[in-house]
């Protein structure tokens, strides 16, 4: 069976996407998942279809896809600022080869390019985050693009489990153990939960796009409101809070600002409506990962 290389399994959407296809107990309709860390040189690709195509005296690829889950599909609330440009000529390399092997290539970007005034941005939207950061995911971007047209860029919100260290779990903790929360009420995205974004993804390679499109949740909503429904899911009460003061400038910093998307063309494309967070987060809160979390972390509160 064909692969679908899964670059970044050691991040949140990666690790989620090889998890869910565990979970449904089957192998990923568009081939087998192979997940590799995020800092997999390019040259293996190189070395994964030179010794099958050796072996098998055959042409064909054995990797149907490959996914880069790296740090640019991070939250970006949650992204911290070493990793935010970590691989990018090793991303630029991944989509080269790709391209001399036809082998398509989905990059899960960010929506942290963004920054306001202006809301749900769209893919034409040129109201950029001057940031080094954004600078470079730009370039990042294109440079996949340019590599084939073939490509597919997914400029995203994510939110899931990942680790004990992971934005989420880092949030619940501090909410349960009643630490000092810090919230932002200037920072507004369209946060989606892992899940609904790999589903729609996947049905974006059925229906054969390739270019640049946004994913996210039908809601836009602060970093402050977001915490908020975070701890309602979890019956959890925020009893303090500590917000950034009074905005006196418009933000300008990665991920600091507005960068809700604006997600008509996905939409049209596929023909199904984005989902709500409220549905994002009962099912985020559904998953075993959360069952045994709260039964091991809450117990203790």
């Amino acid at each position: 069976m064909s692969q679908v290389l899964i670059v970044g399994a050691d991040t949140m959407v990666g690790a989620n996407w090889i998890r869910l296809a565990g979970e449904n107990g089957k192998e990923h309709s568009h081939g087998q998942l192979v997940g590799l860390p995020v800092a997999t040189p390019a040259d293996h690709l190189r070395q994964i279809v030179g010794h099958t195509a050796s072996a098998a005296k055959t042409t064909a690829s054995p990797v149907r896809r490959v996914v880069h889950c790296g740090a640019a599909g991070a939250n970006g609330w949650n992204i911290r600022r070493a990793e935010n440009t970590a691989n990018s000529s090793e991303v630029e390399k991944w989509a080269r080869l790709c391209a001399e092997h036809h082998i398509p290539m989905t990059l899960i970007s960010s929506d942290a390019i963004f920054t306001g005034p202006w809301m749900f941005h769209s893919e034409s939207s040129e109201s950029f985050c001057e940031s080094f950061e954004a600078q470079t995911l730009r370039q990042m971007e294109a440079a996949v693009l340019a590599a084939s047209a073939s490509h597919l860029i997914i400029r995203t919100h994510p939110f899931g489990w990942h680790t004990r260290d992971g934005g989420m779990e880092e949030c619940l903790e501090t909410i349960r153990s009643q630490s000092c929360c810090q919230i932002d009420g200037t920072r507004h995205a369209s946060p989606i939960f892992v899940n609904d974004l790999i589903s729609i993804v996947q049905r974006a390679w059925s229906s054969g796009l390739s270019g640049t499109y946004h994913v996210a949740g039908a809601e836009r909503v602060s970093h402050a409101q977001f915490i908020q429904r975070l701890a309602q899911t979890f019956g959890l009460n925020l009893r303090r809070m500590s917000s950034g003061g009074p905005l006196e400038a418009r933000a300008t910093g990665f991920a600091s600002g507005e960068t809700s998307l604006q997600t008509r063309k996905i939409r049209r494309a596929i023909g199904i409506p984005m989902p709500m967070l409220h549905e994002g987060l009962a099912q985020f809160a559904r998953q075993p990962t959360a069952v045994s979390y709260v039964s091991r972390e809450f117990a203790a509160a």
